[in-house]
Order: C-alpha cells, then sequence, then structure tokens
C-alpha cells in the first residue's frame, strides 16, 4: 500500500530545486547595454537603425554532417516561414512608431534590418517575438598598415 505523499514533499528534492533556481533568473537582455545606453540618449524620436533577430524557435533538426543543397534550402525556408509571425508584430510596432524595414524579409538567420525611433527600437527589445537587437554598424576594410 501506498502512501500519499505530502503536497510539499520534493521542496528537498535538488533537482526540483535547482531548477526553480533556474526558472527564478532574471531573462536575458534582448540590447547589449551599450546599445540601449546610446539608444536612450537619443531623442524618443530619432531615428536609428537596428537589426532585429526574430525569434524563429528551436534549431531545425539535422542529421550529423554537412547537410545537402536541398536540405539547406529546406532549413532556411524553415527558419523564414517561423519568422513570419514574428515578422507580423515587429511590422505593427513599427509601423505604430513611423518606423520602417529596410529588407523585403527575414535573411537565412531570421534577422531584418530596420530603422526606427529609438523609443520604437526599445519597445521592440521587450517584445517576445524578438530574440536580440543588434545596433546596425558599417563596416570598413582593415588596411595592414606599410
Amino acid at each position: 500500500l501506498r502512501q500519499k505523499q505530502p503536497w510539499n514533499s520534493g521542496l528537498n528534492d535538488p533537482q526540483r530545486v535547482r531548477m526553480a533556481r533556474q526558472s527564478s533568473k532574471p531573462p536575458k537582455p534582448k540590447i547589449s547595454p551599450e546599445f540601449a545606453q546610446r539608444l536612450a540618449r537619443l531623442a524618443p524620436d530619432a531615428m536609428a537603425r537596428a537589426i532585429v533577430m526574430l525569434d524563429t524557435g528551436p534549431a531545425p533538426a539535422t542529421a550529423p554532417g554537412r547537410p545537402s543543397k536541398a536540405e539547406r534550402k529546406t532549413i532556411v525556408e524553415a527558419i523564414q516561414a517561423a519568422a513570419a509571425a514574428a515578422l507580423a508584430e515587429v511590422d505593427r510596432l513599427l509601423e505604430r512608431s513611423g518606423g520602417r524595414r529596410l529588407a523585403s524579409g527575414p535573411d537565412v538567420f531570421g534577422s531584418i534590418p530596420v530603422e526606427a525611433p529609438a523609443s520604437a527600437l526599445l519597445a521592440l527589445g521587450g517584445s517576445k517575438h524578438v530574440r536580440a537587437l543588434l545596433e546596425d554598424q558599417p563596416l570598413s576594410l582593415m588596411r595592414d598598415r606599410d
């Protein structure tokens, strides 16, 4: 005959305690502290550019080794399809704030460049559909010093 376990029987279980600690951690910031500071220093309506990494869910499962061209194409299509719901939310926020997309759709990484007021970019960082917000910085070639 089994006895009923009291309602708090798992409180001393180390695995459950560890899981509770992990779930109580604060969420990882989606904007780097430096970029957030630069955005905060701008006027709320000042336009800024950023790269929005959309939350496309877990990475598609693949077989070990290098995927074939067809498999890579399927993976890219899956990422872009998963980004569609997130993109709709980003578009709504951009439209309300006077911002805009700088590309027609997400790239193979599920990211899209945008231009929007600083306040809208900070708000995008709080969206559940956004995995990360990166500062869009110009790239330049490094030259060897002769």
